[in-house]
């Protein structure tokens, strides 16, 4: 429905249209199981954003993932380590499976036991 919204040109449809893909798979409960593969980029941007010796470790990681294509969303986690907290702003150039690390990064951040679950802890 949003790339359709798109073709026609109207732009406020389409960004509802992503914002509830995005709330359907985040509700979703095998998004949480998928999100497990990105537990540990999750906690380590959740971590770094108040900590910024945290936050040069984690640079390093950040660099090899935008060597391997990532571009866009390491690009929307810089964002939320600059303090950005807006979802749709951070999820506007990213697929349905980064917005997902993206939202699981903003959740965790609000509620920090969020990422036990991520964790297999």
């Amino acid at each position: 429905m949003a790339d359709i919204a798109d073709k026609q040109g109207d732009s406020t449809p389409a960004k509802e249209y992503r914002r509830q893909a995005r709330q359907a798979k985040a509700a979703f409960a095998g998004t949480q199981y998928e999100l497990r593969q990105h537990g540990r980029l999750i906690a380590g941007v959740v971590g770094a954003v108040d900590d910024a010796e945290m936050r040069e470790k984690l640079e390093g990681l950040l660099e090899n993932k935008v060597k391997n294509g990532w571009g866009n969303l390491i690009a929307a986690i810089r964002r939320i380590l600059a303090g950005e907290r807006d979802e749709n702003i951070l999820c506007e150039q990213l697929d349905l499976e980064d917005s997902m690390i993206i939202y699981a990064i903003l959740w965790g951040i609000a509620d920090p036991q969020s990422l036990e679950a991520l964790l297999g802890e």
